[in-house]
């Protein structure tokens, strides 16, 4: 066995040991009540805001409100496609040395699938519902990873082959 084999192995088995972090880290986000996860996504919204608006304490409480409300989907929503999208990227890193579409191809069915189990996982928590919604958000993030790793991918593969 070469060198470059233990490499490669190595490379691989730990993109698979950060693919299955990242699952991880995202069924205990999911596992989390309603009340435990809206929580975390109101405090992160209010530190937001209190850093961009300044005169935030000066508004009324139902202008304060409709601001956090808004503020706070903004930041749920994009937890899910940054959290798919870095899944959905892992998984694309893991089958290195594929064909692109294949890559491509395989990365988006795993994490969609994993993404519908989620889903399917949120009915059983407090608090928490799955919808539909969520995995086509979800697949947006793993789409715009996807769509720029394909990219880099494409463009270095052919500029090592111009070499």
């Amino acid at each position: 066995m070469r060198v470059s084999d233990d490499i490669l192995k190595i490379k691989r088995t730990i993109l698979g040991i950060l693919v299955i972090t990242v699952m991880i880290v995202i069924f205990i986000f999911s596992s989390q009540s309603g009340n435990e996860s809206g929580g975390i996504s109101e405090k992160i919204a209010l530190n937001l805001i209190k850093i961009f608006n300044h005169n935030f304490d000066t508004y009324d409480e139902i202008r304060q409100n409709e601001i956090l409300n808004s503020v706070e989907f903004l930041v749920r929503k994009g937890a899910h496609m940054v959290e798919y999208g870095i899944l959905a990227g892992l998984i694309f890193l893991f089958f290195f040395g594929m064909r692109l579409y294949m890559r491509v191809s395989l990365s988006f069915g795993i994490t969609l699938l994993y993404s519908i189990s989620d889903e399917f996982h949120q009915r059983f928590v407090s608090g928490r519902t799955g919808v539909y919604t969520d995995v086509m958000i979800d697949m947006i993030g793993a789409m715009f990873a996807l769509i720029i790793l394909s990219f880099i991918s494409y463009y270095y593969h052919k500029h090592k082959k111009n070499q």
